[in-house]
């Protein structure tokens, strides 16, 4: 007998896609760092050992990082390498700074308890749920539907133990856009620290390959990494940066 239960109910499908989609962008973020990590630490060795068993074994000593430590990880080394100058130092803070409260989110996200699809009574009208036990269909009547609800519970908190915030499902898809965002420029940032950059000759528009800084591509403008660098046009293709 299938499970029955006001979640099944299709109205709600625009959630469960939401914190779905959330989910999957955070997990290919995380991915992509975990693969680029061993190709900034051989920078300079040849592509046997790059892509050999020096990279697996890697990806192994990092497979069971949590996400902080990954994201941790990855700046240092980045760093290591990078040789940044003050104002790439800033652009790196700043794209580190903005993972934390995401991965903070994401914990929540997924060690907390949703509910989704549950009716509150209003003062006009009282909600309630009608199941029919031999088909499984579910139908609603009266009240409001509850934006889906995330309840959290820190035991070791002296204060406010248990939070409850609700993320309508639009919310939620657009942490999930921000999420797509920042993959891209944490897919670049590495390409630029590991390996030559297409560019476009100013010229004649032919793409030829150059080893150049962060800081041709990207600035900082208004407290923001943008990609608004000196070579930033002439570089096709870019991911979206927010």
């Amino acid at each position: 007998m299938n499970p029955i239960g006001p979640a099944l109910d299709p109205s709600n499908d625009e959630s469960f896609r939401a914190l779905g989609l959330f989910v999957y962008e955070f997990s290919r973020l995380i991915w992509w760092m975990r693969t680029m990590l061993p190709l900034m630490a051989t920078k300079g060795l040849n592509d046997d050992i790059r892509f050999g068993v020096i990279n697996q074994a890697m990806k192994i000593h990092t497979g069971e990082m949590g996400a902080q430590q990954l994201v941790d990880t990855y700046f240092a080394v980045a760093a290591l390498i990078g040789d940044y100058d003050e104002d790439e130092a800033k652009m790196a803070a700043k794209l580190r700074s903005r993972l934390i409260p995401l991965i903070r989110l994401r914990n929540d996200f997924l060690h907390g308890e949703w509910e989704i699809g549950a009716l509150r009574s209003t003062e006009d009208s009282q909600a309630a749920w009608t199941i029919k036990t031999e088909t499984g269909e579910v139908t609603r009547s009266g009240g409001e539907v509850v934006p889906p609800t995330l309840s959290r519970t820190r035991p070791g908190r002296m204060h406010d133990t248990t939070t409850q915030k609700e993320y309508s499902p639009q919310q939620i898809a657009e942490l999930a856009a921000v999420l797509q965002d920042l993959r891209g420029v944490i897919i670049e940032w590495s390409m630029i620290l590991t390996s030559p950059v297409l560019l476009l000759d100013e010229k004649s528009g032919a793409p030829e390959l150059q080893q150049v800084p962060p800081r041709d591509l990207s600035t900082m403008t208004d407290g923001e990494v943008r990609r608004e660098g000196p070579l930033a046009p002439r570089s096709p293709f870019p991911p979206r940066y927010v």
